[in-house]
């Protein structure tokens, strides 16, 4: 088949369609199947209410908004000593899992023989992003424990 005659079909097809004034809309997506997602779309309350389950049966709990964290920690019943060691407790729990990560990194690097010279620079950027916050962690820390 010729190029020309391919064209002509073409245009005698769109025409068709254009004349056609029975066609108010069209759909692309006539047999795709709905989402096949159980509780794709649940309440909020019940994902609250899994990600308490989830985080309680891993010793750890749900960290919301700041300022919100902040709210629920001030209405807990419990004392100001009770509070500041259950917060003590997780944030050395998050620290070892931290401190994991680091030696994991670190033996990546030894093992490749990488130089941190080779790393990205937006990587570089971020890794002094954390130090200064770990220095900042630090400060306070100490004002913590003064």
């Amino acid at each position: 088949m010729k190029l020309s005659k391919l064209r002509e079909l073409v245009r005698n097809i769109v025409n068709e369609i254009e004349s056609e004034e029975d066609i108010d809309e069209a759909s692309v997506t006539g047999n795709v199947s709905g989402y096949n997602v159980p509780h794709a779309f649940g309440k909020p309350s019940d994902e609250k209410k899994k990600a308490d389950r989830l985080a309680k049966a891993s010793g750890y709990s749900v960290v919301s908004e700041g300022t919100n964290r902040y709210h629920q920690l001030r209405k807990e019943e419990a004392t100001p000593n009770q509070k500041i060691g259950k917060g003590i407790r997780e944030m050395r729990k998050q620290l070892q899992e931290i401190e994991k990560f680091i030696e994991w990194y670190s033996k990546i690097k030894t093992e490749s023989e990488l130089d941190s010279s080779q790393y990205w620079k937006r990587t570089q950027r971020h890794l002094n992003v954390i130090r200064e916050r770990l220095n900042r962690i630090s400060q306070k820390i100490q004002n913590l424990s003064v």
